[in-house]
């Protein structure tokens, strides 16, 4: 391996040790960004290093990416191939969620016949093994992408709904979400995480040639902060001696190299429904749970129906339709019963409160079309832009300006699609193909067209 000058990452030491859980083996790291310190325990997380070589000297850890409780995720360089790629570490423990995401990749690619039907599902493009002191870790590689959907539209200090995506942008994005949760469908399997954080923004290809200086340059050196261990034992060997603050995607810098595109990046939620539904405890955010999959354990294909609804209205609005911020299940709860207009028996009995208030349909309206998820859905999107944080510079395209409101034709089009997606009962809500067929509509034939398409999911 020859030689190479290593960008030094900038160490962050805080001034005093911080405070840490009782039981806790870790002092907290005081960064709410890196991963929690817990996991790295026989069968947790794989200890990795900035410059750290896996599978055997092919790939070099650049920078991290992210990391959630199964996994952490790192840029990396692929040293045969020469470009930079992203490589999910999985917790050893968790062997399940790699081989679901490889089994979905590997029948994905064997039934589809044209390549370009995956675009929009990040597959991996290879898989090996790593060990460590914590066990036996499944390593994915998969081609980097940008920012997720949430981190995009969750930016700190400022209040949720600022950003959002643009409004004419949205369609393309929702085609594009819809294409992907269709090949899905097609062949027999529920995506199941649906969430914005599961979606991402494609980069420019000419990204993956970067230099490593030129990354550095336009994502920021490595920030690493020490860790130590409470009684003050060595950290070594079930965890590494630092940890590192994820790579800075969403900088104006970034902004030229982002595409106005998304992909699905994580497959290993997929739930194969052959019957259409299945007896499964969810595991996605509550707030992203159909009724039946919160209240029944019931997963389907019907159930990411509603959940696409949810991502949709997110695009839209920049905040989640249902609040999870400091809910408890039972407010989450109440929440998803404010929007249902028909709850079925079935269901009824299971609500916080069983007998929903009934909504008064507005004066002129056909009570056939006008429920009162669609006047909920109505008044929340028309007030789209009340919430914007005043003298905020927001850089990147992707974005609405700010005070930019839906036309009320628009309105009228998003309320008539997505309403009979977040019907209450399964069997009420539209099949995936209609929903694209809508979407695809409104990008073919512009704004009327999509009002129509609206009324015909509806």
């Amino acid at each position: 391996m020859r030689p190479k000058q290593y960008v030094s990452p900038v160490l962050v030491q805080p001034d005093t040790l911080l405070d840490h859980r009782p039981g806790a083996r870790f002092h907290d790291a005081g960064s709410d960004d890196v991963e929690d310190l817990e996991y790295y325990r026989p069968g947790g997380y794989c200890p990795i290093m900035l410059h750290s070589w896996l599978c055997n000297g092919r790939y070099e850890v650049l920078h991290k990416l992210g990391s959630g409780g199964s996994s952490t995720q790192w840029l990396a360089r692929d040293h045969e191939d020469g470009i930079l790629v992203a490589i999910k570490v999985l917790a050893a423990e968790l062997q399940e969620n790699a081989n679901t995401e490889l089994l979905t990749a590997q029948r994905l690619r064997s039934i589809v016949v044209d390549s370009s039907s995956l675009q929009h599902i990040r597959v991996p493009l290879s898989n090996f093994l790593e060990t460590s002191a914590n066990g036996l870790h499944t390593c994915l590689v998969q081609p980097l992408t940008g920012p997720s959907l949430r981190q995009m539209l969750c930016r700190p200090g400022l209040i949720q709904g600022t950003t959002r995506v643009r409004a004419d942008l949205v369609p393309k994005l929702a085609s594009e979400a819809g294409s992907a949760i269709r090949l899905l469908h097609e062949n027999g399997m529920a995506l199941h995480d649906m969430t914005s954080s599961n979606w991402a923004f494609s980069l420019l290809e000419s990204v993956l040639k970067w230099t490593d200086a030129e990354l550095y340059q336009m994502v920021g050196r490595p920030e690493v902060r020490p860790v130590r261990t409470v009684d003050g034992s060595a950290v070594a060997p079930h965890a590494p001696s630092e940890v590192v603050e994820p790579a800075n995607m969403l900088g104006p810098a970034m902004a030229p190299f982002l595409q106005e595109s998304i992909i699905c990046i994580d497959i290993g939620d997929t739930v194969p429904v052959p019957q259409g539904t299945i007896q499964r405890q969810p595991t996605v955010p509550l707030h992203y749970q159909s009724p039946e999959a919160m209240l029944q354990e019931q997963i389907g294909l019907t159930s990411d129906i509603w959940s696409f609804a949810l991502l949709m209205f997110e695009m839209l609005s920049g905040y989640p339709l249902i609040d999870p911020m400091w809910a408890s299940d039972n407010e989450v709860l109440r929440q998803i019963e404010a929007l249902l207009d028909k709850p079925p028996n079935s269901l009824r009995s299971l609500l916080v409160n069983d007998s929903p208030m009934p909504c008064s349909l507005e004066q002129g309206r056909e009570p056939a079309t006008t429920t009162k998820t669609r006047i909920i859905l109505e008044t929340k999107l028309r007030s789209i832009a009340n919430r914007d944080n005043d003298g905020v510079v927001l850089e990147e395209p992707i974005l609405a300006a700010l005070g930019s409101q839906l036309s009320e034709r628009e309105v009228q089009c998003w309320a008539g699609l997505l309403s009979p997606m977040l019907s209450c009962s399964p069997a009420d809500r539209p099949r995936i193909g209609l929903v694209c067929a809508s979407l695809d509509k409104a990008l073919g034939a512009g704004e009327g067209s999509t009002e129509e398409a609206g009324r015909e999911s509806g």
